[in-house]
């Protein structure tokens, strides 16, 4: 599995398919690049729909909670919508490493 993408209902799965279209797919429009900077690290982000807050999609919680503790705590944000997280190499996105799965399984279970 190289994705992790997180639904506004909660739902929780890794998944394979990562070019540009099944992006777009798995958040239902255009994508805005978020960072999730564990550690200072921006080798973890993540794709939300660019239109989202405006298309009143539903705030995804969990998603927000995971990027949120990636600052610290609370940034004053929130994200909607479905959250597809990548693995980034400072130009693209590219396959989670399997201590990267590991590690935001681990972030996930805290929040």
């Amino acid at each position: 599995m190289k994705a992790l993408l997180i639904k506004s209902t909660g739902e929780v799965s890794f998944v394979k398919n990562m070019e540009y279209d099944d992006l777009n797919n798995y958040v239902g429009g255009f994508l805005e690049l978020i960072y999730f900077p564990f550690n200072g690290s921006n080798k973890i982000i993540g794709y939300v729909n660019e239109e989202g807050k405006l298309k009143q999609l539903p705030v995804n919680e969990k998603a927000t909670k995971l990027w949120w503790s990636s600052y610290g705590g609370k940034n004053g944000d929130f994200l909607v919508g479905d959250v597809i997280i990548t693995g980034n190499n400072g130009e693209d996105s590219i396959p989670l490493t399997t201590e990267q799965k590991f590690f935001l399984s681990m972030q996930l279970e805290k929040v």
